[in-house]
């Protein structure tokens, strides 16, 4: 008995975690970075260390949800660069917001 109702539990855990990570983890557009802001925390990306945002790669397919932002770790010109790939509920409104705030970043999109 115990057992089946702490499984449902989980299930009804994981379940609402699935439904409300929109809620918790989530990226925003600012006039001069990007912030990501998963439960408390938050991480500000400042955009002259982006280099790029474009459609992610995935399997070697270019994914149709996801992107990817290229992010410099010294400068734009010096290498190794983060890879952070991008899970968007409103992938599109996304995109907008960076044509309208830095549209110089945006690559194949």
């Amino acid at each position: 008995m115990f057992n089946d109702i702490s499984m449902i539990m989980c299930v009804l855990i994981f379940g609402g975690l699935v439904l409300l990570k929109p809620v918790y983890d989530y990226w925003e557009v600012h006039a001069s970075f990007l912030r990501h802001r998963f439960l408390w925390r938050s991480k500000d990306i400042p955009f002259n260390s982006v280099v790029a945002v474009r459609p992610a790669v995935v399997s070697d397919k270019v994914s149709a949800k996801n992107l990817e932002v290229e992010v410099a770790k010294v400068s734009p010109t010096v290498y190794p660069h983060s890879y952070l790939i991008l899970k968007l509920y409103n992938r599109d409104g996304f995109i907008q917001a960076i044509r309208a705030t830095a549209p110089e970043l945006l690559s194949d999109l």
